[in-house]
């Protein structure tokens, strides 16, 4: 089992990191070691077989400066004998491969950085009446892939250029557990019989029969 080698630019090393942190290490589980220096793409390097991740997005200008991007790219790539439908939020949607090297222009590096972080919700400071920032505003929804798991999409395509590079190291496996949780605001409508009562008896007053269905 060979470990991964991931060369990453000096500059935003640390979101970096984190990126590289969830696809390799948090949903695959891989064994992988980083290396920075100057770099302007991420490579990682598996055996003889390097696979490249155009960088589209982390540059030596003040992150803060960067604005949301208008639109996204959809398209299909073809990794082996599968097609895999990307959303490319920066970089396009292709994917190339010359004997040991492979090329994936789609920056599924800073598109996940982009969708994890919430990158837009920093910059778009638009936010309803309770200061929440509004599904509607998202590129997600205007580029219509709000229900798509986009993140996940982008590990299955890392995973699959894995593969068709030799890397031998085994996946992991996940489990899921159904864990009900719930947002009580108020865990008794009533406090005491008393407030019960004048409940009771002001909804028969009204003719509101249909409010006593709650006791």
């Amino acid at each position: 089992m060979s470990i991964l080698t991931v060369h990453i630019p000096r500059f935003s090393e640390t979101k970096i990191r984190y990126v590289i942190k969830c696809l390799l290490g948090e949903f695959l589980g891989l064994d992988y070691i980083v290396s920075v220096g100057d770099f302007k793409d991420v490579v990682i390097i598996c055996g003889e077989y390097s696979l490249t991740i155009e960088n589209h997005f982390f540059s030596e200008k003040v992150i803060s400066d960067y604005e949301v991007p208008i639109v996204s790219k959809t398209g299909s790539i073809k990794i082996g004998k599968e097609n895999f439908e990307l959303v490319s939020i920066y970089g396009e949607g292709k994917y190339s491969r010359s004997d040991y090297d492979h090329l994936l222009s789609s920056d599924i590096v800073s598109s996940t950085f982009f969708m994890l972080s919430r990158w837009e919700e920093h910059i778009n400071l638009e936010r309803d009446s309770h200061g929440r920032f509004q599904s509607k505003n998202s590129l997600a929804y205007k580029e219509n892939f709000l229900e798509r798991p986009v993140v996940n999409e982008y590990v299955e395509v890392l995973w699959a250029i894995l593969v068709e590079m030799g890397c031998a190291q085994v996946r992991k496996k996940k489990s899921y557990t159904l864990v009900p949780t719930h947002d009580v605001d108020k865990p008794y409508l009533f406090n005491g019989w008393k407030k019960s009562f004048r409940y009771i008896v002001g909804s028969l007053k009204r003719g509101r029969f249909g409010e006593l269905k709650r006791f």
